[in-house]
Parts: C-alpha cells; structure tokens; sequence
C-alpha cells in the first residue's frame, strides 16, 4: 500500500514538473510553426502579386518587382527551406512572364 501510494505521488510531481518544463517548449513551437506558414504565405502572395504587376506595369516596374521577388524568394528558401517545392513554380512562373514582357 505505501509502496502504490509512493509511485503515485512520485508520478504526480513528475508530471506537474514535466508540465512546467514541456509547456515552454510547446508555446516556442506554436510561434515557430506560426512563422513558417507566414513567410509561407507571404512568400506566395509577394510572387503573385509580382506576376500580377508585370502584366500592369512596363519597364522599369517589373525590373523593379522582379529584384523584390527575388531577394524575397531567395531570403525565404533560405529561411524556411521547406518552402522551396511552394514558391518555386511561382517564381519560375513569374521569370517566364518577365522574360517574354521583355520581348515586347
């Protein structure tokens, strides 16, 4: 019986010590995943916007649009490489539409 009664509360302080040391990291693990699904989405709409621009505007516009894009594209990968396979086709997209607005 006191043996039952020990591993009981021995397994109370370890969970509410646990929960104390596991509950900072699950907070520092909601704000990281948090910042990965915004420069994610950021990443998305600065290169479609980008595209958008290049029909709109002539000139210097899309040289100027297509240096953001980018060092945005490039500051991204580097950052969250797991967003490589998402905002590849889009810049892609947006060099072929660059490249044959040149043309014109």
């Amino acid at each position: 019986m006191i043996k039952a009664l020990l591993f009981t509360l021995l397994a109370l302080v370890v969970v509410i010590i646990g929960w104390h040391l596991f509950f900072p990291f699950l907070g520092a693990l909601i704000v990281f995943t948090a910042g990965a699904w915004a420069a994610l989405i950021v990443s998305v709409v600065i290169l479609c916007v980008a595209i958008l621009l290049a029909f709109v505007f002539a000139g210097a516009g899309i040289f100027i649009f297509g240096i953001i894009a980018f060092i945005w594209v490039i500051l991204a990968i580097t950052l969250f490489p797991i967003i490589f396979p998402v905002v590849a086709p889009l810049f892609i997209i947006f060099l072929f539409i660059s490249y044959f607005c040149r043309k014109k």
